[in-house]
């Protein structure tokens, strides 16, 4: 598990453009950033930069097993690493960016998790992937965003209907924003 942590660590340090990340989020925000994940069947789902697969794999493991889980991620070696460790028939690795994601669902997801790090994402793009995230939502979904510094929190509330935060103690400070589309 140690070794596991510090091979992601180095992986995560090494695509800090595209990660924003140097360590794995806790366990805690894994479990918390899939709050409102649920388990009825023929769902669909989609998560925002899975990165090495942690909330991937908590993800999954909250999944009835008729729905499905689109995961997006723009680095090409994550991918190839989801695909080669996780073998899991829901899961549905796409090596794009999350702003596409009309490009690979047909219909509106139930509720979208998302690691991305909005603060090192160029503006534009940022405003695209939440707009788009708000229309790609069914009525009554959840947008859920993980955010390490709360500078950026605004396009959250200027998109979503209905937002409620969850601090959790860790190094560093982990903020879960759950938004809803009503």
């Amino acid at each position: 598990m140690i070794i596991s942590k510090i091979k992601s660590a180095i992986r995560l340090a090494k695509n800090i453009r595209t990660t924003g990340a140097v360590n794995q989020t806790s366990r805690r925000c894994e479990i918390e950033i899939c709050a409102k994940i649920s388990n009825q069947p023929n769902m669909v789902y989609a998560e925002y930069g899975a990165g090495p697969g942690n909330i991937t794999r908590e993800i999954l493991s909250r999944l009835h097993e008729t729905s499905k889980l689109y995961t997006f991620e723009v680095n090409k070696d994550f991918c190839e690493r989801l695909i080669a460790e996780i073998d899991d028939p829901r899961l549905h690795v796409v090596n794009d960016s999350a702003s596409n994601i009309s490009t690979h669902i047909a219909n509106p997801v139930d509720a979208i998790v998302s690691s991305l790090p909005l603060t090192i994402i160029p503006k534009d793009i940022r405003l695209d992937i939440i707009h788009n995230a708000y229309h790609y939502l069914k009525q009554g979904g959840h947008f859920s965003q993980i955010m390490y510094s709360t500078y950026l929190k605004g396009i959250l509330y200027d998109q979503f209907d209905i937002i409620t935060r969850k601090k959790l103690l860790s190094f560093p400070i982990e903020n879960i924003f759950h938004c809803q589309k009503t």
